[in-house]
């Protein structure tokens, strides 16, 4: 991919599993850390551009090896049946899925805390979904990640708490690329955050599966892919979708339910690099063995649609599609 000449505000399509807010049921939104500040703190937050069907694409992501970023499901594949009406079958509608991965060329991540026509882009050798999770629902499967061509040096990874949940009322900072007010200018292209965010919920609910959480207020679409950080810098969620009216509620992947595959990969790149996994990765690897040697695949956690009833979920009415979609092609 050509490096663009212009970083302008892209958002990416979000699902949801409520219609009852009118404003979530369109399809073009402003994709912000809801009144952020210029982040110079958190160098591992990248910058995610995607070539997608739709158009071309920004979101954000985090390294946790030096070769391995995370990101949104939804940035680095098509998402099927987008106007489906949510994330379980209502009526004859089929819900709305995962659709087949980009190919690396299609994908291109930067550094630079802002983008510009000089940022210096990082080429993509590999596309990695969760397991079977093409053709499944995106609730619980919003999950995806980048092996880079060359290691990323110079930048400290981001630890991953893979074997702790999060709680309701956790304290948590959010970092991203998007821009800085809903409605506002167009000033995406710049890592931001914001601190003092919180857990409102964990868990299944009427927009949530099991294997997700719903934040108070934050990040929205064009920071898809970016971290939920702890007060001791590690990442536990990975935003993925909500209301582009408010930038409030909205929900992240949990990170633990994931951690087989994650720590999987992360072994993988330790073996690839030719060096150890980062601590949060090492349940399984043999350090004695020539070269390290991963843990065998294990079976991840598998997440059905969204759920109705749960108590620990607030209840948001009929379940119904946010293709929060907006795209401003890159000039180039």
């Amino acid at each position: 991919m050509q490096r663009p000449s212009l970083l302008r505000l892209s958002a990416v399509a979000l699902i949801a599993c409520s219609a009852s807010d009118p404003a979530e049921s369109v399809r073009a939104t402003a994709s912000p850390i809801l009144n952020g500040l210029l982040d110079t703190a958190h160098p591992a937050v990248l910058a995610v551009d995607s070539m997608l069907p739709t158009g071309e694409e920004l979101c954000s992501g985090f390294l946790i090896t030096p070769d391995l970023v995370v990101t949104a499901r939804h940035c680095v594949a098509p998402i099927d049946n987008p106007s489906s009406p949510g994330c379980v079958a209502v009526d004859a509608a089929p819900i709305a899925t995962g659709g087949v991965p980009l190919a690396p060329s299609a994908l291109t991540v930067f550094t630079d805390g802002v983008l510009s026509a000089q940022s210096a882009p990082l080429t993509v050798a590999e596309v990695l979904v969760t397991p079977d999770s093409t053709g499944a629902s995106m609730c619980g499967n919003d999950l995806a990640l980048l092996r880079l061509e060359k290691p990323l040096e110079g930048i400290a990874p981001i630890s991953l708490h893979v074997d702790l949940a999060p709680s309701v009322g956790d304290g948590f900072t959010a970092v991203g690329y998007g821009i800085a007010t809903p409605g506002g200018p167009d000033d995406s292209g710049t890592r931001r955050f914001l601190d003092g965010l919180s857990v409102t919920s964990v868990g299944a609910g009427s927009r949530t599966s099991d294997g997700e959480w719903i934040a108070d207020q934050g990040p929205c679409a064009g920071d898809s892919g970016s971290p939920a950080l702890g007060a001791d810098g590690a990442a536990f969620g990975v935003m993925v979708r909500g209301s582009k009216a408010t930038c409030k509620s909205m929900i992240y992947e949990r990170v633990d339910v994931h951690a087989a595959w994650l720590r999987m990969q992360a072994q993988a790149s330790a073996v690839r690099l030719g060096g150890a996994p980062p601590a949060w990765a090492s349940a399984g690897w043999d350090a004695g063995a020539e070269g390290g040697q991963a843990a065998p695949p294990a079976a991840t956690a598998s997440a059905g649609g969204c759920q109705l009833g749960s108590s620990s979920s607030p209840n948001w009415g009929t379940f119904g599609l946010v293709a929060l979609l907006t795209f401003v092609r890159h000039r180039r």
